[in-house]
């Protein structure tokens, strides 16, 4: 099911940011080995596979992927989603903080033939609490269905500004304003009602981390959960453009 509603989303000067609540303060949070227990089967939801379908499907639309980019695909899960974009950059880093999501990457990788594996690169990263290991920026990073599980989401965008080389993207994934179907998951005695992100709080909230950037949202899927309730999903892009560029008015204009 797809959702055709678009918004451009910017930060004029001077505006105040609004408290966004993220499942992670209302519930506790699912750690690594909630996902570790997991990794192994994660694949074989019919769901899963078509939201990552439909994640790739608006990134090919909407961004401009080049043979020479560098990708960074944080929480990356089993890596379904960096392997649809390996064919069309130069490289992708595959990380995630749980390490049998982790394993289900190389197993993956194992798998490629050599010239594809020497571009695809998995690995154990938890960048809330370890400092970005890479020696080079990037020109596109990617947060699918992560920021919920973050407690200090400004304090991880500002190390994604510190990654993302000037006039690269960023896309975050997110559950809208819904219950999240991995809390459910994880904590089948609550009550489904952890909500997600309103997405333009959290529009503002990575442009006002990566600015100069304008930003621009879709409703891309909507997950049917196990209780047969809806969680819709957004894709969020950032473009963070180079400040000698444009003033903060031109930029806003152009997400």
């Amino acid at each position: 099911m797809s959702h055709t509603q678009t918004h451009l989303q910017t930060k004029p000067a001077g505006q105040a940011i609004p408290a966004i609540m993220s499942s992670a303060d209302a519930i506790p949070p699912i750690g690594p080995a909630s996902f570790d227990e997991r990794a192994a089967t994660w694949d074989s939801d019919l769901r899963r596979r078509v939201l990552t379908e439909d994640i790739a499907r608006e990134i090919f639309a909407t961004i401009p992927l080049a043979p020479d980019w560098r990708v960074l695909d944080y929480g990356c899960g089993t890596g379904a989603l960096a392997l649809h974009l390996l064919p069309r950059v130069r490289e992708v880093v595959a990380a995630d903080a749980s390490t049998g999501m982790v394993a289900e990457v190389r197993r993956k990788h194992d798998a490629l033939p050599p010239e594809d594996a020497a571009r695809f690169h998995p690995l154990l990263l938890d960048l809330t609490n370890t400092p970005p290991p890479f020696s080079q920026g990037f020109n596109f990073i990617v947060a699918s269905l992560v920021i919920h599980h973050v407690k200090n989401i400004p304090a991880l965008l500002a190390v994604f500004q510190k990654l993302l080389l000037p006039g690269g993207h960023l896309v975050i994934v997110e559950w809208s304003n819904a219950a999240d179907p991995d809390e459910y998951l994880a904590h089948p005695k609550l009550k489904p009602a952890v909500l997600g992100f309103a997405p333009d709080e959290l529009a503002n909230l990575a442009v006002k981390a990566l600015e100069p950037a304008g930003a621009a949202w879709r409703t891309i899927n909507y997950f049917q959960r196990d209780d047969d309730t809806v969680s819709p999903a957004f894709l969020l892009r950032i473009k963070r453009h180079p400040r000698t560029v444009c003033s903060a008015a031109s930029c806003s204009q152009n997400g």
